[in-house]
């Protein structure tokens, strides 16, 4: 794997990596707003 490569590679990781925790997050906080509504 060339350098290009690899730095593409981390940034993907990084951005899926990004994305996952904002969506766990989001639920989270979605979950906590229902529980407190009710």
């Amino acid at each position: 794997m060339n350098d290009g490569a690899m730095k593409l590679f981390i940034g993907v990781c990084v951005l899926f990596g990004g994305f996952l925790l904002a969506a766990i997050i989001y639920i989270a906080l979605l979950y906590f707003g229902v529980i407190r509504y009710n």
